[in-house]
């Protein structure tokens, strides 16, 4: 029995042996074109620029606001005490600025109980400038290779055969594996 086993193993290692070196031998190279493209591109920033010109016209303002006596209801010396801090604090408001052609003016008036303001501007030209910028995308420049990819090609009846040896390798397997399994 031994020997009988040993002969299936030494057919089943002779067949393998001869199926992988036919399979092997009969395989066809086959030569198959790919073509690729390579593409540079960048990105590019675009800019434009706008350019606002503002003029104001020169202005010459004067207002004046009269400033009544206070009456607080307390009585007249209490009116009288507080009638003369806010004169002496409308008093202190008197100043004059100037800047350039440009001038501001604010004093109070005790005799007629006015506060004057005059101011004189200047004409001004405001310059604004607005950029706005993008991004484009500029393609530089394609390049096309084509590359020759080779591959083994193996005949269908081939295949059938190998998946047939394999399959009854695993069927003459397992039923050794039934024979010198031990029962119980």
């Amino acid at each position: 029995m031994k020997r009988v086993i040993t002969y299936w193993f030494v057919f089943l290692a002779l067949l393998l042996f001869v199926t992988t070196c036919s399979i092997s031998c009969c395989s066809k190279r086959v030569a198959e074109e790919k073509k690729v493209e390579i593409k540079k591109d960048s990105l590019v920033q675009d800019t434009n620029v706008k350019q606002v010109v503002e003029i104001s016209k020169a202005i010459k303002d004067s207002s004046s606001h009269y400033m009544p006596d206070l009456k607080t209801g307390k009585g007249k010396e209490c009116d009288s005490l507080c009638n003369e801090k806010y004169r002496e604090a409308l008093k202190a408001i008197n100043f004059y600025k100037k800047s350039g052609a440009n001038s501001y003016q604010m004093f109070y008036d005790e005799k007629t109980k006015f506060l004057y303001t005059i101011a004189e501007m200047q004409a001004t030209i405001n310059m604004k400038t607005d950029s706005i910028s993008k991004l484009k995308k500029v393609q530089h420049n394609t390049k096309e290779t084509v590359k020759v990819v080779e591959r083994k090609v193996y005949p269908k009846w081939l295949v059938a055969l190998a998946v047939l040896g394999t399959l009854f390798i695993v069927f003459i397997g397992y039923r050794i594996s039934l024979i010198f399994k031990p029962e119980v």
